[in-house]
């Protein structure tokens, strides 16, 4: 989604050490999703011997992948072929305390996968949420009737086509847990820098407010995030991002980015996640970014007219 900055948001987390003393050990990872976002995470993570990794999912990139393996390039690297292991949804068995499962599912096709996972998860199997939005560990917990915890991935990624996926260098940051400490040591050393939290919450609405801006306007201009990075977009990024602090500041939480700042992050060719859903007609997130903005502004009594706008646009473009 977006490059690796120094702002306070991205350096406030805890090293982890290898082996810590609360750290649960895990034999097995299974990466529910298999968009983008799942595939880099399955690549980065075969890297790691220590650990049994299978991606799952079922659509034309999954099959792919299952075919003629995984087509992965880190931006400005070469591109290699990485062996991951795919399979589908009904072949995942019965998962036990010695498995970790990283949901990477689209938030619109999340009920769906939540019927098939709930039979599948033991009382002590490991789950962390690690999609889009405001609070996605607490629907996942609702449909698995079991503690859910919760991370952030700060990194591009992109699929051109299937079997084919594309990473733009960055971070994972994590609610601190036992579980997302295991996380965080499978992947010490790797291409995806992983860290626990201290301000977890603010980070969480500090990436709404990023996603509320890149992902409606890349859909909407058919724009890559250097286009939207260009300062005549300035002023309707500064309508977004106002609406945006208000339902922050009303929950409790303070926003300390500026557009300008917001403008170097986006800074890379990497293209968002909305546009992609839209050039390949599958529903988009704009619930759960913007629609997040407009229901929470509505319990504490806020207007959000331009996230509405921005709603309304991606709702007609979607149909």
């Amino acid at each position: 989604m977006v490059k690796n900055r120094n702002l306070k948001y991205l350096s406030a987390f805890v090293t982890v050490k290898r082996g810590g003393e609360n750290m649960q050990p895990r034999e097995r990872c299974w990466i529910v999703g298999a968009g983008a976002v799942g595939s880099v995470l399955a690549a980065i993570l075969h890297q790691n011997r220590t650990i049994e990794t299978c991606l799952v999912g079922s659509s034309v990139h999954a099959k792919e992948i299952q075919k003629n393996g995984l087509l992965f390039q880190i931006v400005d690297h070469k591109q290699s072929t990485v062996p991951v292991r795919v399979i589908s949804p009904d072949q995942v068995p019965i998962l036990e305390k010695r498995d970790i499962v990283l949901m990477t599912t689209k938030m619109p096709l999340l009920d769906r996968t939540l019927l098939w996972l709930r039979p599948r998860c033991g009382p002590e199997v490991g789950v962390i949420a690690l999609q889009n939005g405001i609070g996605p560990e607490e629907i996942i917990a609702h449909g698995l009737d079991r503690p859910v915890d919760r991370g952030l991935v700060f990194f591009g990624a992109n699929s051109p086509s299937p079997g084919k996926v594309r990473y733009f260098p960055g971070t994972i940051r994590l609610r601190p847990s036992a579980v997302t400490e295991t996380l965080c040591n499978l992947l010490k050393g790797s291409a995806v820098k992983c860290g626990l939290a201290k301000n977890f919450r603010e980070m969480e609405w500090f990436k709404l407010a990023i996603n509320c801006i890149a992902n409606p306007f890349a859909g909407i201009l058919n724009a890559g995030n250097r286009q939207i990075a260009q300062d005549v977009l300035n002023p309707a990024k500064e309508l977004v991002l106002s609406e945006v602090r208000r339902v922050a500041e009303a929950e409790g939480v303070s926003i300390d980015i500026t557009v300008k700042e917001m403008n170097r992050y986006l800074d890379s060719d990497n293209v968002p996640s909305l546009k992609a859903d839209l050039d390949r007609e599958m529903p988009t997130e704009i619930d759960v970014l913007n629609g997040a903005v407009i229901h929470l502004g509505k319990r504490h009594g806020i207007s959000t007219p331009i996230n509405r706008l921005l709603v309304s646009m991606v709702k007609f473009l979607e149909s």
